[in-house]
């Protein structure tokens, strides 16, 4: 899903790449303190999606020659700006992950229509 999201950057930027990335990194981070801390889950999720990203970039940097990785970190206002969507009901089989990607695309496509 975050690859969906990359490939449909009408500018494809180290800068708008990291905005997609901070974005789903605040949707996880809203989603994992909806539920009772696990540490083992925190940190298994977190990995997950750190892994994801890292794909993403690689695959985005060879396709466009660009030598900068994410690392920004999640503002305050990201996750505030997240909170405030509902979240719909889960896919059947849905992990946490994909749940919070698939809502941070669907906050993406409302504020950047293509």
């Amino acid at each position: 899903m975050i690859l969906r999201a990359v490939a449909a950057l009408e500018t494809n930027t180290f800068e708008a790449r990291r905005a997609i990335y901070n974005r789903v990194r605040a949707v996880q981070s809203y989603l994992l303190g909806q539920r009772p801390f696990n540490k083992a889950d925190f940190d298994r999720e977190r990995s997950t999606l750190e892994d994801a990203i890292s794909r993403v970039e690689i695959e985005a940097t060879n396709k466009h020659g660009a030598t900068e990785t994410p690392g920004a970190a999640v503002g305050p206002s990201d996750i505030v700006a997240i909170s405030d969507t509902p979240l719909r009901p889960a896919h059947e089989g849905e992990t946490l992950l994909a749940r919070g990607i698939r809502k941070c695309l669907s906050i993406i496509r409302r504020s950047n229509p293509a």
